[in-house]
């Protein structure tokens, strides 16, 4: 198979095993908005501290890569480290107390087995009984 052909529906997720076609829910709706928060942070951070002559030698503060940081002046890396470092210093700061409270309420849920078998006789006898 070439790279234009497509796999067939029961293979094509076997390669990206981490991509699956549906995730659930909390995980794709908390990534945006924690991505949002230390992406609106660090834009913040990047244009309060970087000097205008560092940010004319960075093309798109958008898409840093280790490549183009490392090859950028030492005074510039340490501006682009600070404020990635400052700016998800906050999203943690959120993120504990949340994960705290969730393994709290955790603490209080029972867990209740799976029926093995659907008993509608019974359920039946106990709506006759409740109507009587």
């Amino acid at each position: 198979m070439n790279e234009t052909e497509t796999a067939p529906a029961a293979t094509r997720w076997s390669k990206y095993p981490r991509d699956p076609p549906a995730q659930p829910a909390t995980k794709t709706s908390r990534q945006p908005v924690v991505g949002s928060v230390f992406a609106s942070n660090l834009a913040g951070l990047l244009a309060e501290r970087m000097p205008a002559e560092a940010a004319a030698s960075v093309a798109d503060t958008s898409s840093f890569t280790p490549e183009l940081v490392h090859s950028l002046p030492d005074a510039v890396q340490s501006i682009i480290v600070g404020a990635h470092n400052d700016a998800l210093t906050p999203v943690y700061l959120w993120l504990a107390p949340l994960a705290a409270v969730a393994v709290v309420v955790l603490v209080f849920i029972r867990p209740k087995p799976l029926a093995t078998s659907i008993d509608r006789a019974v359920k039946d006898a106990r709506k006759l009984k409740e109507a009587a």
